[in-house]
């Protein structure tokens, strides 16, 4: 569970739970995603997802990035809290670009420049991801299920969101008073690679578990925060 705060103190950077999870840190009901590592084995020693859809929400209308379900996942999609950004398959490049401009106004990058308005204005990302049976009826797990964004989507499909302070940072040597220089936190594979990564930047704000003996992996959204579970450091 990587907290928020990690680079102003270390007692916000995150908890790591040995055995299950803490419920102390959800802000959300933990829902799950099965294991998808069997039909891919190279990567049969990571915890692998299957993605279905990626949105960009901005205000009440989301856009949903165009790419099908089988592009999305040709070589896999892992989850992987040792690598630091997200890495999406290159056929995904394109299409989220466009997504973005059409939603933003600017151009997807490396390197991005905003004023504070435009980045207050940012989409959150949403991974739409294949859920487990079950999570329909998690109590009060409705926000972070699928069809709340479209109720036509599979009701067990689970979303995780991604908002702009995980997907951007700020660079300290870049811009002026009236704008910044942020560097993008999300990139895309090069030479037509079809696998992905969803890095540290995607887990930042969940606790995630990694549950060898069911194989699947649970989200619930989190602040992470040390103190919360820890009652010497809270005192």
């Amino acid at each position: 569970c990587f907290g928020s705060g990690a680079a102003q103190s270390m007692e916000r950077a995150g908890v790591l739970t040995l055995g299950g999870t803490d419920t102390r840190l959800h802000r959300t009901p933990m829902v799950y995603a099965p294991d998808q590592s069997m039909r891919f084995p190279k990567l049969s020693n990571f915890y692998t997802v299957r993605l279905q859809k990626i949105y960009l929400v901005s205000g009440k209308q989301p856009t949903a990035v165009n790419i099908d379900e089988g592009s999305l996942n040709a070589g896999g999609i892992i989850v992987d809290s040792g690598t630091t950004a997200t890495e999406l398959p290159s056929a995904l490049a394109g299409p989220f670009r466009e997504a973005f401009r059409t939603v933003t106004g600017k151009d997807w990058s490396e390197k991005i420049a905003l004023t504070e308005e435009e980045y207050d204005a940012l989409p959150t990302i949403m991974f739409q991801i294949e859920g487990s049976k079950g999570n329909d009826i998690v109590e009060e797990a409705t926000a972070s299920l699928a069809t709340t964004l479209d109720p036509n989507n599979i009701p067990n499909s689970i979303l995780v969101s991604m908002s702009p302070s995980q997907y951007l940072v700020k660079l300290p040597n870049g811009g002026d008073d009236d704008w910044y220089l942020f560097a993008t936190m999300i990139r895309f594979s090069i030479n037509h690679n079809t696998n992905g990564v969803l890095g540290a930047n995607f887990i930042r704000g969940h606790d995630i578990l990694f549950d060898v003996d069911k194989k699947r992996l649970g989200f619930a959204e989190s602040d992470c925060e040390y103190q919360t579970v820890d009652t010497a450091a809270s005192t």
